[in-house]
């Protein structure tokens, strides 16, 4: 106990004292360095507070004195002259001398020990002490009592710590508990497609729950494991539904929520630090802060003006909830509103200069974490002037348990199904020609490629390691070596029609020259409960002429594959949108070139998937080169909605333009109208009214904002306000 709260006090008053620096300096760093940087910079404070090393370099040492109660040891107090510690001193190197010319042996020290004994305690027992020992004992007694003193410390330390949590838990239970009670699932089909869409964007696994709630007044989201949104009461347009849902959505996608509890946690192991609790209130800021900053880094001035009211509309209501520590919101105090909304107006990207300091100050900030360390510790110096330090080894010791190599990895014994496919694979050539099947891949430092290596392996069932597709008859030089510990391995050849060909099941270094035949070729390793190390396998070079693809796996060679069948007019819908997440975003955009070229329909959802996995930028010129070639038709309202979010402005712009009058509607418009600028927003505008569409004085309010001056003088003009 005694020296888990020193080691918990060393910690809290080396992280008050980095804290401290935080916060003094955190006014220039808001100014000069990016939100994101402000607020995550505060992780390394947080790591500081449960990280218990210093690396030996600590320039600050407080110490205490104690007694050794194990060993009867007296520690010298403070109070002791320096002449008894002088004298102590001496005596100890002229015994040590005394050892070196063999004048004390083995015996001879005991012997001396037992007589210094006796004689304290004649000298005790006749009411003195022994000369040169004067105030041990007094010093004993103050040290057992600053024991008993620290041991109780460290027993409100803990009681304080456990309390602190219950406190939290509870209070979080009841908040989560309320806000349930209150809710009730959005209906509106617009705002859960919003929803979804914006969750896809960010790359979330799962769609978020989205509720109302007439408890808030803003928008919150809570809950870890499965987080959801609540929203206020009201009507509002997709557009701002869409900003609103970016933001409480980017909070989940980065772990906002486990980052305020990360620091809970800290907060209770360190309840009795002031300035702990004052970071916190930082942290919460910049985590607003950082999130605007990365939504405004997509967003055009007229989606920051729009940006900048909805904090505005959020700020004229007051959040019910007392217990924002557990959750995000949009504005947690109005207070907060000046420095969010100078962000906007004055956000951009930061200089490569700015980037660079930034990086030097956080490296400046982690030395001085590791190495700025508060040690607390008791006078380890006995009367007998023994020391004892720790050693090198024992400081550590405690990080060896997170350190693995290949025995660690080989001695794990994974489950094998040896009623499975995947094992019965290896003695079956019709198997191992036919599809990849495997039920164990654990590999411990792997690299694929040309060159695989490998220095642990568990392996059951077969994987293909090299797909050749050979326009004439070749020769490759195929070279392996591996090591087995248990079960069967072997690195075969398939060929084209599929007889399978052992390359090395011994595991001896050897090249083996395969005869490619025209056709495809694989190369592939087949294992039956195989525990493996130091692998290696790699091919001579290729004879180019002769070789039309390699791949590296089935399912790059299946993706490219697609490409080429919907090239060759080969299309299925199915298959392309399987291999969607296995290409890469160029490929991804390329299909839906070709997929225009030939004419083929989109729904809205297959446009938005294309968007999602391939090249924004390449996607958005293609689609719209296509729609002007008449390739395709234009887009519907849905369909544009479902991909505004991916393409740029002027892309976005173009595509707008190329729509029929039923499908571009005022709340189409409106809708988009966000993430244009100004001027892409009046030319938007302007083919709108060209289509024959009329302009009433409350959609004209509506969109006002986000046009131009010259814009909005002739509109009025026109309208004669």
């Amino acid at each position: 106990m005694e020296k888990l709260f020193l080691n918990i006090l060393s910690l809290s008053l080396s992280g008050a004292v980095i804290g401290g620096i935080l916060i003094l300096f955190h006014p220039l760093t808001r100014k000069c360095f990016s939100k994101k940087w402000n607020y995550y910079i505060w992780l390394i404070l947080a790591l500081r507070l449960i990280i218990p090393t210093n690396f030996g370099l600590s320039p600050f040492r407080i110490t205490y004195p104690f007694s050794n109660a194990g060993s009867g040891n007296a520690v010298v107090n403070a109070e002791s002259s320096s002449e008894n510690q002088e004298n102590i001193g001496s005596e100890k190197a002229e015994r040590q001398e005394r050892i070196k010319l063999g004048e004390i042996g083995s015996i001879g020290e005991p012997e001396m020990a037992k007589e210094a004994d006796a004689q304290e305690g004649f000298t005790e027992a006749m009411g003195e002490e022994p000369e040169g020992m004067k105030g041990t004992g007094n010093a004993a007694v103050m040290g057992q009592g600053r024991e008993r003193i620290i041991y109780a410390l460290g027993l409100l330390w803990l009681f304080g710590a456990a309390t602190t949590l219950f406190v939290k838990m509870i209070r979080y239970h009841r908040l989560i508990k309320k806000t349930k009670a209150s809710c009730r699932a959005v209906t509106d089909g617009d705002m859960i497609v919003t929803a979804n869409i914006v969750a896809l964007r960010l790359g979330l696994g799962k769609n978020v729950a989205i509720y109302e709630s007439p408890r808030v007044s803003g928008p919150v989201t809570m809950g870890l494991l499965n987080p959801f949104v609540v929203l206020p009461v009201e009507e509002r347009k997709i557009g701002d539904a869409a900003l609103i849902f970016h933001h409480e959505l980017l909070h989940v996608k980065r772990k906002d929520l486990w980052y305020k509890w990360f620091w809970q946690l800290i907060l209770c192991i360190h309840w009795f630090n002031p300035v702990l609790s004052r970071v916190q209130k930082f942290i919460s800021e910049d985590c607003e802060l950082s999130c605007d900053e990365q939504i405004l880094m997509q967003l055009s001035d007229n989606g920051k003006k729009t940006y900048g009211n909805i904090l505005l509309n959020t700020a004229e209501k007051n959040l019910q909830f007392g217990e924002t520590v557990f959750l995000t919101t949009l504005l947690e105090e109005k207070k907060a509103l000046k420095e969010r909304l100078k962000g906007i107006i004055e956000y951009k990207k930061q200089s490569a200069l700015k980037t660079f300091a930034a990086m030097c100050v956080m490296i400046l900030v982690m030395s001085l974490s590791a190495c700025g360390t508060i040690i607390i510790s008791g006078d380890m110096e006995d009367v007998s002037g023994n020391y004892d330090y720790e050693t090198e080894d024992d400081e550590w010791s405690f990080w060896d348990i997170f350190k693995m190599d290949e025995d660690d990895f080989l001695n794990s014994h994974p489950r094998i199904d040896e009623s499975g496919e995947a094992y019965c694979t290896y003695n079956s050539d019709e198997m191992i020609a036919g599809v990849d099947r495997n039920d164990l891949w654990m590999a411990f430092y792997y690299n694929g490629g040309d060159e695989i290596r490998c220095r642990g392996f568990n392996f059951n069932g077969s994987d293909s390691i090299y797909i050749i597709y050979v326009k004439e008859d070749t020769t490759v030089e195929i070279s392996s070596e591996f090591q087995i510990i248990e079960g069967n391995f072997k690195i075969v050849h398939v060929t084209p029609d599929c007889s399978v060909s052992v390359l090395n099941d011994t595991g001896d270094s050897n090249k083996v020259a395969v005869q490619l035949k025209e056709g495809r070729n694989v190369i592939k390793m087949v294992g039956r409960a195989a525990k493996l190390k130091n692998i290696e396998i790699s091919h001579s070079a290729f004879d180019m002429d002769a070789i039309e693809n390699i791949y590296y796996s089935p399912e790059e060679e299946y993706a490219e594959n697609v490409l080429w069948n919907i090239q060759k007019g080969n299309i299925d819908k199915t298959k392309i949108w399987e291999a969607l997440t296995y290409m890469d975003d160029k490929t991804v955009s390329e299909i839906l070139k070709e997929l225009c070229k030939q004419g083929v329909s989109l729904t809205k959802d297959e446009l938005e998937d294309i968007f999602i996995y391939g090249d924004e930028e390449l996607a958005g010129r293609y689609l719209s080169e296509a729609i002007k070639n008449k390739e395709i038709q234009p887009l519907t309202g849905e369909m544009l909605r479902s991909i505004m979010y991916y393409t740029e402005s002027d892309t976005l712009a173009e595509l707008i333009k190329t729509m029929d009058k039923e499908e571009l509607t005022f709340d189409i418009l409106t809708d988009v109208i966000d993430y244009l600028d100004q001027e892409e927003a009046d030319g938007c505008l302007t083919y709108y009214i060209q289509l024959g569409n009329t302009l009433t004085y409350s959609q004209y309010d509506r969109i006002s904002y986000c046009l131009s001056d010259k814009m909005r003088q002739k509109i009025e003009s026109e309208m004669k306000f």
